[in-house]
């Protein structure tokens, strides 16, 4: 069984969203504001931007390094010899004691087996990691926003039940007060019905406060304030809607966002076990230079133009233990890499398989709610019918109204609960049902 679900998890995680369905435009209007506005999204975007930087500034290390340099020493003692020439022979310096070098310095990496290709590599997984970031943050953003427009969906239908549930025990209560003023009601009886109402208050109260606490995080999450929504909000069906019939083929079930980062920094690993494996190897440059300067025998103290180019080789032989311990915690990375994402797949496996529990749960709660709502419309019909013969008193056909409303009320919330769930399966799919907005 537990395969069966896993096969249904990586079937559903390869699904594309159907071009034809969108989310409700209020909410697409949410998202994107969200996406320009919001300080996390802007701050993932400029790492995004400084990794893809970084990848240029490691391709850099393939071009090659110019300076210009000048120097002046002053060198004492100067060594000088004493050449045969003569009765008493001729001194002649060696160097002089003003040493001046102006000129322009050039260095090539020729060859460095792989130690920055390594580099490279490892600078555009980091990039493709940052990007991977900026979409996931966008994801989780977007996946907020839904579910507080489910949310704000749910408390507005609920205010609407509510009103309507109040509005019938204030008749009910009116009709009572009649009866206890010609003493055919009990003042209990008028009680009971005042604290009915104002349990319902309370819970109409609850609810308001609910719906201006959603709007406020709204207006946190987009940058904006936000006055009356469009009427589709009231459909809380619309995930179901993102989620297409499931396909034959499911190789693209990786697509999830939260795997994809597992993979790019498994692959980062990776890039940095190379290079600590290229640090051991040699580094051929090419180098020279060209420009002025004295200490040319005989004329030492003038300035005179020079140039040299040559082969430089350079072989690690031993720094401290350092290319040994490097190579081993990169080994421990890369284990460590892939039991995370070896961890994410079995936790976003466990996560669709309740999450499918649920879905069956609720869609079984919400027929059962429907259920209970066609009965209650049932008993009102009879009891509008038994009210105009006279069989039953008007305080029986309120309960009736209020049973019906209470049976509304509770398939809303069933509708809410299936609704979140459905949600819950396209953030899994990392579906990005708002990408027709953009």
């Amino acid at each position: 069984m537990k395969k069966v679900i896993i096969i249904a998890f990586a079937l559903a995680m390869s699904l594309q969203v159907k071009a034809e369905n969108k989310a409700p435009q209020t909410l697409q209007v949410w998202i994107q504001k969200a996406f320009t506005n919001f300080p996390n999204i802007q701050s993932a975007r400029l790492q995004e931007k400084l990794a893809e930087d970084y990848v240029s500034f490691q391709k850099g290390n393939r071009l090659p390094m110019i300076d210009a340099s000048a120097s002046y020493h002053y060198v004492a003692p100067s060594p000088t010899v004493t050449l045969p020439i003569g009765p008493q022979g001729v001194d002649l310096k060696l160097f002089p004691n003003n040493n001046e070098n102006v000129g322009v310095e050039a260095s090539e990496l020729l060859l460095g087996f792989g130690r920055v290709n390594s580099q490279v590599n490892k600078a555009k997984a980091q990039a493709e990691t940052a990007h991977l970031s900026v979409q996931q943050a966008e994801e989780q953003l977007a996946f907020e926003l839904s579910r507080l427009y489910l949310n704000l969906g749910f408390v507005e239908e609920s205010l609407k039940v509510q009103t309507a549930n109040i509005k019938v025990l204030v008749e009910t209560k009116d009709l009572i007060q009649s009866r206890v003023d010609n003493g055919t009601a009990l003042e209990l009886d008028l009680l009971n019905i005042k604290v009915q109402i104002e349990n319902a208050q309370n819970k109409l109260y609850d609810l308001q406060n609910g719906e201006q606490k959603i709007l406020a995080t709204v207006a946190y999450l987009t940058g904006e304030e936000h006055a009356d929504l469009s009427d589709e909000v009231e459909d809380m069906s619309w995930p179901a809607q993102m989620l297409p019939e499931r396909p034959e083929n499911a190789s693209n079930w990786l697509n999830n966002t939260q795997i994809q980062i597992a993979q790019a920094k498994e692959k980062i690993a990776r890039m940095d076990l190379s290079a600590a494996k290229s640090s051991r190897l040699p580094a051929l440059y090419l180098d020279g230079a060209v420009g002025y300067k004295n200490g040319f025998v005989p004329e030492l103290d003038e300035l005179k133009f020079n140039y040299r180019v040559g082969l430089t080789l350079k072989v690690p032989i031993f720094h401290g233990n350092k290319v040994r311990l490097q190579n081993h915690m990169a080994r421990k990375k890369v284990s460590v890499s892939k039991l995370s994402t070896k961890n994410v797949i079995t936790d976003l496996s466990q996560q669709w398989t309740k999450l499918v529990s649920e879905i069956q749960t609720n869609q079984a709660k919400l027929q059962s709610a429907q259920t209970l709502i066609d009965q209650a419309q049932t008993a009102l019909e009879m009891a509008q019918s038994q009210y105009k013969n006279g069989a039953i008193t008007y305080v029986d056909l309120q309960n009736a109204r209020t049973a019906l409303l209470n049976a509304k009320l509770a398939s809303l919330h069933q509708q809410f609960n299936l609704s979140n769930a459905d949600l819950e399966a396209l953030r899994l799919n990392s579906t990005h049902y708002w990408a027709s907005a953009e």
